[in-house]
Order: C-alpha cells, then sequence, then structure tokens
C-alpha cells in the first residue's frame, strides 16, 4: 500500500494547522502556555 497524494496533503494541512495554532498561542499568551499545551499534546 503505496503513500497517495491525499495523504500527503492532509499531512501537509495537519501540520500547517498545528504550526499555526502555536504562533498564534506564542504571539498572544507566551512560551509558559505554548509549553504547557505542547505538554498536553503529547500525552
Amino acid at each position: 500500500m503505496e503513500i497517495g497524494l491525499v495523504e500527503i496533503l492532509i499531512a501537509a494541512i495537519v501540520l500547517l494547522v498545528v504550526l499555526g495554532i502555536l504562533y498564534v498561542l506564542l504571539q498572544s499568551e507566551g512560551e509558559g502556555e505554548l509549553l504547557e499545551l505542547a505538554v498536553e499534546l503529547i500525552d
């Protein structure tokens, strides 16, 4: 089962969304909140 363009597109969109959310949080809340959110996402 090969990786199709759809999977690559979905992965790219998800990555962009995550980076966008992290960027907004970094701009508005600061690094402390960002680190807490990252820990929550990992766990």
